[in-house]
């Protein structure tokens, strides 16, 4: 490699790296803070992207520690580590992106690997859930703490903040604990479903939709997987009738994580039925808008999104011949 190119390379490295810092920075382009990431490591390979890895998560240590010496003057209770405590999520999807690239252990099936990423995530965030559930002192100086940083927000925020509730001494608690219930059974699912987000608008931004391992029209659930799934929604179900303990919210996040591979295999499915039955621009951006239209709608959004996760699970019977002609499936 000449000396410009390598020039070139660092610079575009430098460069995609400073904009994931960038977008995790600006709050309205948060959730594409790995987009940026995914797009070097398609252009310029593995050895650019781990780089850049390391300078963005280093660039997220520097934010929060400057945040901490912040807040440090305005919490009465501050605890550094807990404050601290939040960099494993972009630690964990940071490892994940890396896992659902790099395929460590050989070649490994893009749907695994995704499930390899969910389990990152879990390891660094489960000892935190347990020490602080653990601990009644650590849970309660938690539960101070977000009580302190919400006060802090609402006589800060102006208006916007006038408008918030204001809880008397002791209503901020059983609230929270609904709150960290409701987060336990679906945070998995939901940092997983930005990384797949993540995975597959770098690789369109790439050029690479149509050949890269996140190909939509690619996308392939493994048959072996459904039993799995069966299996984790009938735990879900159960959780309403007994008590499960830590594996409620396993079962919850594992059983979110397979409908969303389902669905993205259900628009795999469709994006293939268009294809084949000739539809055009026109008729394929009403349907998109109107499915679009139908996530903002209560109710109908729930009903959608099973539906066509239901559309993905139905390939394990129903032989689409996706493969036939567009080669290998992931």
């Amino acid at each position: 490699m000449t000396l410009s190119a390598r020039r070139r390379v660092v610079i575009e490295t430098v460069a995609l790296a400073a904009a994931s810092v960038l977008f995790y920075r600006l709050g309205f382009l948060l959730f594409l803070f790995m987009v940026p990431l995914q797009v070097l490591y398609l252009r310029r390979g593995a050895k650019p992207f781990l780089t850049a890895l390391g300078g963005v998560f280093l660039g997220f240590v520097v934010m929060r520690a400057a945040q901490i010496v912040a807040l440090s003057a305005e919490l009465e209770r501050m605890n550094p580590l807990l404050l601290s405590a939040d960099l494993v999520i972009p630690l964990g999807l940071l490892g994940g992106l890396a896992l659902v690239n790099l395929q460590p252990g050989g070649r490994v099936h893009s749907v695994y690997r995704v499930l390899l990423a969910a389990g990152l995530l879990t390891a660094l965030t489960a000892p935190i859930v347990w020490v602080v559930g653990r601990s009644p002192e650590l849970r309660e100086s938690v539960i101070t703490q977000f009580e302190q940083v919400y006060e802090l927000v609402r006589e800060t925020a102006g208006d916007a903040g006038a408008a918030m509730p204001q809880f008397e001494e002791g209503e901020f608690e059983p609230m929270f604990m609904q709150a960290v219930g409701v987060l336990l059974r679906t945070y998995v699912f939901a940092f997983t479903l930005l990384l797949l987000a993540n995975w597959f608008i770098g690789n369109a931004f790439a050029g690479t939709w149509h050949r890269s391992p996140g190909a939509l029209h690619r996308f392939e659930v493994p048959n072996r997987l459904l039993w799995p799934s069966l299996l984790a929604w009938a735990g879900a179900l159960a959780t309403r009738f007994v008590g499960l303990g830590a594996l409620e919210y396993v079962v919850w996040n594992f059983g979110l994580i397979c409908v969303m591979l389902y669905a993205v295999q259900g628009l795999s499915i469709m994006r293939f039925l268009f294809d084949r039955y000739g539809f055009g621009r026109v008729s394929r951006a009403v349907i998109l808008g109107g499915l679009i239209l139908m996530l903002f709608m209560q109710g109908l959004n729930v009903v959608l999104v099973i539906g066509i996760a239901l559309l993905g699970v139905s390939e394990n019977w129903v032989e689409f011949n996706r493969f036939e002609r567009s080669g290998e499936n992931l």
